[in-house]
């Protein structure tokens, strides 16, 4: 085949034109890069700033014995059912219910998760609470206790999950600068 001057042309030709586009074309690809990676880091930090305050409050709960007192259901009704009533509905709920964590896929499904255990725990507890002293023994002792330990679980795994995305977008941005 007879490589012509016409065929050179048009190669170098094409060639150039692919350059000029690759260098000429906007660099919206490092801003929205930038973009997203600070949304990213904006809802990872809603989350690691909220959640320790959350455990705070939690933590005062894991202490309750799987063998209750009447103290230990006088707690259980006077402060746990409202923590866990205002985590689903009130002053806890912006940060687990009403905040999309859609740059953050990964933290979006475990807070589903949560969303969907802290919902059944609030219902569980609540009609629990309704039922005579030793059948609520006896839900708290082989239920409750257990579905509370694993909301923490939750709650330290989505904490974890956001703190590692947002160290790993603080470095990529400060890579990229």
């Amino acid at each position: 085949m007879e490589v012509t001057t016409p065929i050179i042309v048009a190669i170098i030709t094409a060639l150039g034109a692919i350059v000029v586009a690759l260098l000429t074309r906007p660099k919206k690809t490092k801003a929205t890069s930038g973009n997203i990676l600070a949304k990213k880091i904006e809802q990872c930090t809603i989350l690691t700033k909220f959640i320790p305050a959350w455990l705070i409050t939690e933590n005062k709960f894991d202490g309750i014995p799987s063998e209750l007192t009447s103290e230990d259901i006088a707690i259980i009704q006077t402060e746990l059912q409202p923590f866990i009533y205002s985590s689903v509905y009130d002053q806890w709920s912006a940060e687990f219910f009403k905040i999309s964590y859609d740059q953050i896929p990964e933290v979006e499904l475990q807070i589903s998760l949560l969303r969907e255990k802290l919902r059944e725990f609030h219902q569980q507890l609540e009609s629990s609470t309704k039922k005579d002293q030793a059948t609520f023994k006896l839900l708290w002792k082989g239920l409750l206790k257990e579905e509370l330990k694993e909301i923490r679980i939750l709650v330290v795994r989505v904490r974890d999950s956001a703190e590692r995305i947002c160290n790993e977008s603080i470095a990529t941005l400060n890579s990229q600068s």
